[in-house]
């Protein structure tokens, strides 16, 4: 019996590594502005993940796909405002 390997080309690899180093930085990024990580429960968390957003990042290797996590973050004496990434919009 053999096994039939699925061939990628170098192209692929790069963005399948690429999609994974940001997509995970970006998760680390958030749950330290939350103060918690997925499906924490903390006294002292400053806000909530409210979905993943799809995202397209274009290289000079071409575009990566990404999905990207959501939040609303609660801001000490300010109204809660939208979170992506490191904008925040009121």
């Amino acid at each position: 019996m053999q096994i039939e390997q699925e061939r990628s080309t170098l192209g692929e690899l790069i963005h399948a590594a690429v999609r994974r180093v940001i997509e995970a930085a970006v998760e680390e990024e958030l749950a330290g502005a939350l103060g918690a990580d997925r499906y924490e429960r903390e006294t002292t968390r400053r806000g909530y993940r409210n979905g993943t957003k799809e995202r397209t990042l274009t290289g000079p290797t071409g575009p990566v796909p990404l999905t990207l996590p959501r939040a609303t973050l609660r801001l000490r004496g300010l109204a809660s405002c939208q979170s992506q990434y490191r904008h925040c919009r009121s």
